[in-house]
């Protein structure tokens, strides 16, 4: 049977975006509806394993004591630096993150949202349809584990990675040549390390460099990387993945036995090391773009551009992962920050409804700074309330 629903503002997407958003508009009086098709809150956070939080602070001497942005990104720095008292700003080479353990991340979601009373959540549900009427979104059609729902939004909030849904209604969004395109990540938690130092860093790429380049191992193994885990003897590694593979879930996966293996044989660090969890999925970096009302470019961020209508601040350097080149970063000056308009948040092409985390309205290479997760969350709350003002006025 049909299910209907109606909402003042409809999110979709459950990643840090997709939480803020919902947050932001519950907060600003908005009876909303969040809506993503996994299980539970985080998304590229949670499915990629990360282990910092990126984004979140200004650069520069000395470090920094709180986020650059308030609101919800001091609000969980709040909750995470509770939660784990061992935790805070961490310097990362010429930036700072906080890291965080994912359980830690997801509770301090749910807890946040559950705070909201005009919010409500639908977890499993993924949108397969929307439709336009006199030049806004009117109807959304979703489907979960019990059947098909309708949902009638007065705005929607897209924050699924890829403006998967105003394209459904019919937006034209930006698309990256395919040659660009940043190098997807998949990760594996491993136990059983011995004996690691932090030149363990280095030697994992370096080893993996020489198998690839003797064709032991394909070329994007190169890129890989090792961090240490929060236990004795637990590490994580982050393997590249390359876009458009056929099979790409199957074949990141052989991949990563592949580059496990190779390591065990190689490093007596990693001899008696075992897998035991891998990202569920392949986790995207880069996706479609929403065209708004202004496109943030590569020079906005580099110069350290600020707007009248600059909504959210961030200092997060363009962090590209190329094909060819792997891993690079172009820095902004030390101490200095960016701002992202309000204008790259709305869908120039629909009167109701607004963009959020990765599918904001910049340039490829712009976007690969505007797409931390600390931005993100900020990002997300922003639109959100915005939406909920919207509906209001």
């Amino acid at each position: 049977m049909l299910r209907a629903l109606e909402c003042d503002v409809l999110v979709v997407g459950t990643g840090i975006a997709g939480v803020g958003a919902a947050i932001g508009a519950a907060r600003a009086g908005a009876r909303t509806l969040l809506v993503g098709d996994e299980g539970g809150p985080g998304g590229v956070a949670t499915a990629g394993m990360h282990r910092s939080m990126c984004g979140l602070f200004r650069s520069g001497s000395p470090a920094p004591t709180r986020p650059l942005n308030d609101g919800l990104a001091q609000e969980l720095f709040d909750d995470l630096t509770a939660r784990d008292r061992s935790t805070g700003v961490t310097a990362l080479g010429r930036v700072y993150v906080l890291p965080f353990k994912t359980a830690d991340l997801v509770a301090t979601l749910q807890a946040r949202m559950a705070a909201e009373p005009a919010l409500e959540v639908r977890y499993g549900t993924r949108v397969v349809a929307a439709e336009m009427a006199e030049g806004r979104v009117e109807h959304v059609g979703a489907r979960d584990a019990h059947g098909e729902l309708s949902i009638r939004p007065r705005a929607l909030v897209d924050c699924s990675g890829d403006g998967a849904v105003v394209r459904l209604a019919g937006a034209t969004c930006a698309s990256t040549p395919a040659g660009d395109i940043q190098l997807a990540g998949q990760s594996m938690r491993i136990v059983g390390v011995a004996d690691a130092d932090d030149m363990l860093r280095l030697k994992v790429p370096y080893h993996l460099a020489e198998a690839s380049r003797e064709g032991r191992l394909p070329l994007h193994a190169r890129f890989t990387q090792y961090i240490p885990g929060d236990s004795p003897g637990e590490g994580y590694l982050k393997l590249s993945v390359p876009p458009d593979r056929t099979g790409r879930e199957a074949r990141a996966r052989e991949d990563a036995h592949r580059v496990l293996r190779y390591l065990q044989e190689t490093l007596p660090e990693l001899r008696s090391s075992r897998l035991v969890e891998c990202s569920p999925r392949v986790v995207e970096r880069e996706g479609q773009r929403v065209e708004g009302d202004y496109t943030l470019t590569e020079d906005d961020v580099l110069g350290a551009r600020k707007f009248p209508d600059g909504a959210v601040k961030s200092a997060w350097p363009i962090e590209i992962w190329s094909q060819e080149g792997g891993l690079r970063f172009e820095y902004l000056p030390d101490g200095e920050h960016y701002e992202i308009p309000l204008r790259c948040l709305k869908v120039a092409a629909i009167g109701n409804a607004w963009a959020a985390g990765r599918c904001i309205s910049a340039t490829h290479l712009a976007h690969a700074s505007t797409r931390a997760m600390g931005t993100c969350l900020s990002l997300g709350e922003t639109a959100g309330g915005e939406a909920a003002r919207w509906v209001r006025s």
